[in-house]
């Protein structure tokens, strides 16, 4: 089930609290019980903090964990064919940007 709804699509986090309510899990693909092992992988694109082959990985090692061992390189495989659209031309370009900004202010609230 793909859980993309209009108004996430418009919507942009605004605190780094509400950044990981942006994301719609399996873009594209059925989410089944792992939605939120698709969310973390839509955060760390849009985040920047590891880098793609990484989340790929992480991705890959929680639907396994999930107990979808065979399922788990499927889904791997299409994120590294297909995910650098996303990561290198998509919003998470712009997301990446986004999320520094909003680290960066933070920082300066705790200092």
């Amino acid at each position: 089930m793909i859980r993309m709804h209009t108004w996430m699509m418009k919507r942009k986090p605004t605190t780094l609290e509400t950044f990981r309510a942006f994301y719609d899990g399996c873009t594209f693909a059925p989410d089944m019980v792992f939605y939120d092992c698709c969310v973390e992988h839509d955060i760390d694109y849009s985040t920047g903090t590891v880098n793609r082959a990484e989340a790929d990985r992480k991705l890959r090692v929680c639907i396994k964990a999930n107990g979808y061992p065979i399922l788990c390189w499927v889904y791997w495989l299409g994120v590294r064919l297909f995910g650098w659209i996303s990561y290198y031309f998509g919003d998470s370009v712009q997301s990446r940007k986004e999320y520094k900004l909003l680290v960066d202010d933070n920082k300066s609230d705790i200092m």
